[in-house]
């Protein structure tokens, strides 16, 4: 008898135990899904962010093929209205309107990709001089403290002002003062190393967790579906033969159908009755006159 409680009180504190494991692997499982439905969607809204401010101007910089040289500023205009400002050198801000810019050009003398050039480089390394426009970087906007419009133009807006530039060996006119490639491989790598396996990561997650722990369990399902076949091939003809006797005269008779043929007969009856009736009575009603004719003659 005590060895019956022991048992017992096991049996009780290992499906206690099971419980307690199952709840705590929903948690588990509803947490994680939470964090990587959260992580897919910063990580593809952070991507979509990204290109319009690093990735493109990184790729852009990459594919221009800039190559270092001197520059010398030959004219810097202020400029006001819309329509005079066909293009500035630097904006503080690359989405918004712009009424008033600076446009700086400068005079740079190409080199060949051999030749690196200093400040005291020869005449015999140049080709010719060339006028392009100056920029701080290939968008020619940004924002600050890494875009300052205002030191810009002190900087590289003076007539006469010589410095280190960059000029593109795609398009002439496009020069900018800024470039350091490192920077630029860091950050692309970053833009995209980061966000794009992030997001494959969970998506992998997601359709995993949909397909193997959110989805029914056929295993459940064909069990009971073997049991309920089984139990009806081993009852056999004991199934029929309770079905035979269940279906006795009592619950013929308490049957909705057998009660509404019942009904349709005992009407069909009724009617018959009461047509007979009528003509019994439209007899005797018409002997009773033909009597009543006869006593008057």
């Amino acid at each position: 008898m005590f060895s019956n409680s022991v048992s017992v009180q096991e049996q009780k504190i290992i499906s206690k135990r099971h419980l307690l494991l199952k709840r705590i692997k929903e948690i588990a499982i509803f947490y994680t899904t939470a964090f990587f439905v959260l992580l897919a969607i910063l990580s593809a809204l952070s991507f979509c962010f990204l290109i319009p401010f690093v990735i493109d101007p990184a790729w852009s910089t990459l594919s221009q093929n800039f190559i270092e040289t001197n520059c010398t500023t030959i004219s810097g205009t202020f400029l006001l209205g819309r329509h005079n400002c066909s293009w500035t050198s630097c904006s503080e801000g690359c989405t918004k309107e712009i009424f008033n810019c600076w446009q700086i050009e400068v005079e740079y003398s190409p080199v060949n990709n051999e030749t690196v050039l200093t400040e005291n480089s020869n005449s015999s390394d140049l080709e010719f001089e060339r006028i392009g426009r100056l920029y701080p970087n290939v968008k020619g906007c940004g924002y600050p403290p890494r875009v300052d419009c205002s030191r810009f133009v002190e900087s590289y807006g003076t007539v006469g002002s010589v410095f280190p530039c960059y000029y593109s060996s795609l398009q002439p006119n496009l020069v900018i003062t800024y470039l350091d490639f490192d920077e630029i491989y860091i950050h692309l790598l970053y833009s995209t190393a980061i966000p794009i396996p992030a997001f494959m990561i969970s998506i992998f997650y997601i359709v995993f967790a949909y397909f193997y722990f959110y989805a029914e369990e056929p295993v459940q399902c064909s069990s009971t579906n073997k049991k309920s076949s089984n139990d009806i091939n081993n009852s056999g003809d004991s199934s029929s033969e309770d079905m035979t006797d269940s279906r006795t005269p009592e619950s013929i008779r308490k049957s909705p159908i057998i009660d509404t043929v019942k009904y349709a007969i005992y009407k069909g009856k009724n009617v018959e009755k009461q047509n007979e009736d009528r003509k019994i009575y439209r007899q005797q009603n018409f002997t009773l006159i033909n009597e009543a004719i006869d006593f008057d003659e």
